[in-house]
Order: C-alpha cells, then structure tokens, then sequence
C-alpha cells in the first residue's frame, strides 16, 4: 500500500507538471505533445481515480465499498490503462511518420486529425469493455490474490481475450513495428553521414543550408536513446503481468506475482511523463 501511494504522488506530480507546461508555454503547444499531453491526462486520471482504491485494498486486504463501485473501478480502471498503452502506440505511430515520412507529416499532424485518433482511442478503449460491462462472459468482483476488483479470470475469458489484445497485442505490434522502422531509418542516416564525411564519395551540396553532421548526429542519438528508454519501459511495465495472466489460466500462481507484476504494470502511469515530458529538452527548458 506504501508503494502504491508512492506512485500516486510520483505520477500525479509528474502528470501535472506535464499539462501545465503544455498549457503555459506557447512553444509547446504543438501537434505532436497533443498526444503527450493527452496520454498525461489519461495517466493523471488514473493516478487519482484508480490507485487510490488499490491502496485501500491492498492495505485492509479486503473490498470496503459497494458492489456497483467495485464494478465501475475495474471497468473504468481497464477503459484508462488501455487508453493509455493506445496513447504509447499514437505517439510511435506520430514519431514514424515524423522521422521516415518527413514530408507527409504536417498532413497526418492536423490538429484536427490529432484530436480525431484521440477520440478513436477513447471509443475502442470504452467498447472493448462495454462487453464485460454488460454482462457478456465476464464477471467481476474483488479478489484476494491480487487484492482488487478484477475480472474473474474462469468466468469472463471471452471478454479478458477483447481486452488483451485490444489494451496490449494491438499495441506492442504497433509499437515494435513503429521503432523498429525508425532504427532501420537512423541507420541508413548514419551511412550517409558517413558518405558527407568524404566528399569524393558523396554528391557536393551547400553545408550552410543544412545543420552540420555533428548536430545532426547528436540529435539523433538523443532521439534514439528517448526511443530506447520508451521501449524498455514499454516491455518492464506492460509485458510481465501480461505474461503472468496469459500463463495463469486457472489462477494459481501465488500472490507474490500478481503483486509485484501488477506494480510494474501501475508505474507505467507515473514514469510516461517524466519519459516522454522531461527527457524532452524543450519541456525541460520549460520546467
């Protein structure tokens, strides 16, 4: 429970900071931080709408509230996580085209298109568990193994297959693929920086219309190591509680795992904003 609370003021204070530099510095006020910004509301919401139910739990070890609340709590604690693990795969989707399709970009970054795919990640987040909300294969109640309102793992399969691979298949593929191209990109970019390097080998331009390689190469590196960090982040939170329910079937593990999977799942809440706000310069110079 001590953990939990933690996390909420980590990622709250984290979340805040996020939109209020969005909000204050015009500078900011870009297409691409519209995702960032929206993954931190989603995020924030969580933090203080969610978590806090988890703390309470996990610290009287039983559900203190009504039935119809403890229903709403999974249902809309799932709607949130899963819009934000959708918010991860717009924002790889936003930097592919960003970085491989340059100059398609400022069409697919309309503000209007942005705030669209927003809302389509809020729709498929809420339909993939109107389901389950509806009494269709799903059954929830509080469970002692993981010390929260869940879903009933041998009464609700068909609607936990929706959710998994609508909150964590769709986008792990989207992400992989997205960072996978954009590796592959950087690395033929490093092969012509090398060709700028000797001249006879290389086609002449004007150096001083462009940056010179060594910006540009710190630049990259800097875009690839936030990439790196995303990733890995990525698979530490979402990956081992997802391995743990797909390998758990009947639910038999000991609670140890659900645990401490399901604290690596929360902290993706609280460390999105300090990877995709604070290792970002210009939010940095902003704060």
């Amino acid at each position: 429970a001590f953990l939990v609370i933690i996390m909420i003021i980590f990622g709250s204070t984290g979340n805040l900071l996020v939109l209020m530099v969005v909000a204050r510095c015009p500078t900011l006020k870009k297409s691409y931080n519209t995702f960032i910004a929206s993954l931190s509301a989603t995020d924030l919401l969580f933090n203080i709408s969610i978590m806090p139910f988890y703390a309470d739990s996990f610290y009287h070890r039983r559900w203190r509230f009504s039935k119809g609340l403890c229903m709403f709590h999974a249902f809309f604690g799932t709607v949130l996580i899963m819009c934000s693990s959708l918010h991860i795969a717009l924002i790889a989707i936003n930097r592919y085209f960003l970085v491989v399709h340059m100059s398609i970009y400022p069409r697919v970054s309309r503000i209007r298109i942005l705030i669209l795919q927003i809302v389509i990640v809020w729709l498929i987040s809420i339909a993939s568990v109107i389901p389950g909300a509806v009494g269709w294969h799903a059954v929830v109640r509080y469970t002692d193994q993981i010390s929260r309102c869940t879903y009933v793992r041998s009464e609700s399969k068909e609607s936990l297959d929706i959710v998994f691979s609508m909150g964590f298949v769709l986008p792990s593929f989207v992400v992989f693929i997205c960072y996978g191209l954009i590796w592959c990109k950087s690395k033929g970019s490093r092969k012509k920086l090398k060709l700028y390097k000797h001249p006879s080998q290389a086609e002449p331009y004007a150096p001083s219309r462009k940056r010179r390689p060594s910006q540009k190469r710190n630049t990259r590196k800097h875009s690839m190591k936030i990439i790196v960090v995303i990733f890995i982040s990525f698979l530490f939170t979402y990956l081992p509680y997802s391995i743990i329910n797909l390998a758990d079937e009947r639910g038999e593990l000991n609670r140890i795992w659900y645990m401490s999977t399901s604290l690596f799942f929360w902290a993706g809440s609280c460390l999105n904003p300090y990877i995709y706000g604070i290792m970002n310069e210009q939010f940095r110079n902003a704060y």
